[in-house]
């Protein structure tokens, strides 16, 4: 018995439907054996452009190395990401070119020609954008079916995936259903068969891909002016001792703009502010005693001896004010 909805056909074969049909089983083998012979080419092929492409992906890893990039080979999902950059990419009669940059995922209609690629935020690994996770990620390797003979595993065919990706090789194949037997209506046997393989991602693909684009020099410049613009800004409204002494701590081995001295000289005034301004704010006794243990090594206009009487003063008061038991 067959039952066909457009995207599976299975067989079933009872024992003794095998056993009365034993005369039959020469004609089966026969024609397993010419599906065999019908499908084994474009899987051949595929080992063989799997073998080549993992041979050349030898050395890429060495590239990726010298480039500072890791490049993954994952079903991660968006959400389990950290932030980072989405770099849509287009190919063309000469070659890929970057179509968008977002920090947010961006959708792909037409991933037969476009791919997209993660980049986290420090731009040390790069990994394919692939949408889907129906797919069976087993050691990294993304296994897909073709044919007329679907499995759950090749679901989500119509997103984003490793199947139909141009940025993936395949690494295994095999033979899947090599000869399946439907007896149809008119008592025909029709003969059908598929093909599972194995990809994964094509490192020496992905960098020709990053090298050709040059995307990397874009997302480096776009993360330095960004960097160039915080340091800047961090400067503009550092005022207070605290908030200078951070700014020199954090850029003190990066100053583009020279700003580290100027913030140290700007430094020294805002100290003088901050303690001016400590006294005048402190009032009760336990801020005056923090004030004279924090300034009495550093008291450039003699005010912990003020603060000292401040403090007795306050310590009278406070104690008139509260009720004996």
């Amino acid at each position: 018995m067959a039952a066909t909805n457009g995207y599976q056909i299975e067989l079933y074969i009872s024992a003794d439907y095998r056993g009365r049909r034993m005369k039959k089983q020469t004609g089966i083998w026969l024609a397993a054996a010419l599906c065999g012979a019908f499908f084994q080419p474009a899987v051949a092929q595929d080992v063989q452009q799997g073998t080549s492409a993992t041979d050349a992906a030898k050395s890429p890893d060495a590239v990726a190395r010298a480039m500072g990039i890791t490049i993954g080979n994952s079903l991660e999902s968006t959400q389990g990401r950290a932030a980072g950059h989405y770099a849509v990419f287009e190919k063309t009669d000469t070659g890929w070119k970057v179509m968008s940059i977002s920090s947010v995922p961006l959708p792909v209609a037409d991933f037969a020609s476009r791919e997209v690629l993660f980049f986290s935020s420090d731009l040390s690994y790069v990994e394919p954008d692939f949408r889907v996770v129906l797919i069976n990620n087993k050691r990294n390797r993304f296994k897909c079916w073709t044919g007329l003979v679907h499995s759950r595993e090749s679901q989500g065919r119509e997103d984003y995936n490793p199947c139909d990706s141009s940025l993936t090789s395949t690494v295994d194949a095999q033979l899947g259903a090599q000869a399946l037997l439907t007896v149809a209506t008119l008592g025909m046997n029709v003969l059908t068969g598929t093909s599972i393989r194995e990809v994964a991602v094509d490192q020496a693909k992905v960098i020709a891909l990053l090298q050709q684009t040059n995307v990397l020099g874009q997302l480096k410049e776009q993360k330095e002016a960004k960097e160039r613009l915080a340091y800047q800004e961090a400067f503009a409204k550092a005022r207070t001792a605290t908030a200078l002494n951070g700014f020199i701590q954090r850029y003190s081995n990066n100053d583009p703009d020279s700003l580290v001295p100027k913030a140290s000289e700007k430094l020294a005034q805002a100290s003088l502010n901050d303690y001016r301004m400590a006294f005048d704010a402190a009032q009760s006794s336990s801020a005056l005693n923090a004030f004279i243990q924090r300034y009495q090594t550093k008291d450039p206009d003699n005010l912990v001896p003020k603060a000292i009487e401040r403090r007795d003063l306050a310590l009278v008061s406070e104690r008139l004010r509260c009720p004996r038991i």
